[in-house]
């Protein structure tokens, strides 16, 4: 039998705060259901509503994963603002950008995995792949890299995909 404090990734969490936790999820899926009859809407509005709820359920569960992901392998999920992008691109911060346009940023080992593991989504990925290595090797981020470009560095090689 599973040991009541026992978790999927092997912390000791008391049940206690797992329940409170599942708890509060639950008061907030039920605050977006109307109570009386008053409060359900008709007409033009109720897709409006029905969609603003999704994306509401939406946020959470994206907001669920990543606590989870931060709690469980200490992942940490940042966005780039506008004014992070511009800081960057006035050199008030280390690094710089992989992608045109002000796409890729890379400011830590983190950007350069994060950017590394989305470089597919560029619109031409060679030169944004060679453009990380470069930052990566500039700044000091070469473990931030993938195992084998770092091997194919060591080799002598570009560190771009044959």
């Amino acid at each position: 039998m599973m040991n009541l404090t026992d978790t999927l990734v092997g912390q000791v969490i008391p049940v206690g705060d797992l329940l409170e936790k599942n708890k509060q999820r639950r008061e907030k899926v039920e605050a977006l259901i109307p109570k009386d009859r008053d409060n359900y809407i008709v007409g033009d509005d109720i897709m409006k509503e029905i969609m603003g709820r999704r994306r509401q359920r939406m946020d959470m569960a994206k907001q669920t994963r990543m606590n989870f992901q931060e709690e469980a392998y200490g992942i940490n999920h940042r966005e780039w603002s506008g004014d992070m992008r511009k800081a960057l691109q006035e050199g008030k911060m280390k690094g710089g950008f992989a992608g045109p346009d002000m796409s890729f940023p890379i400011a830590s080992p983190a950007d350069v995995a994060a950017a590394w593991a989305s470089v597919g989504r560029a619109k031409d990925p060679e030169p944004t792949m060679k453009k990380i290595i470069s930052l990566a090797k500039a700044n000091g981020w070469e473990k931030a890299l993938p195992k084998t470009v770092r091997d194919r560095l060591k080799a002598g090689k570009s560190g771009l995909p044959e």
